[in-house]
């Protein structure tokens, strides 16, 4: 593996080409993580999250390495993908922590989706 040879900025474009499943992108983002590349770890993660289920895992994954990092729109972002994948209690309350003071908010579109998956919510 490219990244593992020290080749860390050819992993990550190579990644971004070719990866097809959110798996993939979780085994190269933990590679660069443990490289302490972590731009190029949330940059494969991020793009990860648009590639095939299962997403949940990825975003999980995500969510804790983007709040350690400080990026708090990217943890949250990142837990709600994780709950709108795996619809899981442990999903909704890290949500919820992270979402602070917009919870109220984000809590009826999180349930109306798990309720009426399709369903758009409108906030005001």
């Amino acid at each position: 593996m490219l990244a593992k040879m020290g080749q860390e900025q050819q992993a990550i474009d190579e990644g971004i080409a070719r990866l097809s499943t959110a798996q993939d992108a979780l085994r190269l983002a933990q590679v660069l993580r443990n490289r302490n590349n972590m731009d190029g770890a949330v940059q494969i993660a991020e793009h990860g999250l648009t590639l095939a289920e299962p997403r949940g895992p990825l975003a999980a994954w995500l969510s804790d390495l983007a709040r350690s990092l400080g990026r708090s729109d990217r943890a949250l972002h990142a837990a709600e993908l994780e709950f709108r994948s795996t619809s899981s209690l442990n999903a909704y309350e890290k949500v919820h922590e992270l979402a602070g003071e917009n919870w109220s908010k984000l809590k009826t579109a999180l349930l109306v989706r798990t309720v009426h998956p399709g369903f758009i919510v409108l906030q005001a």
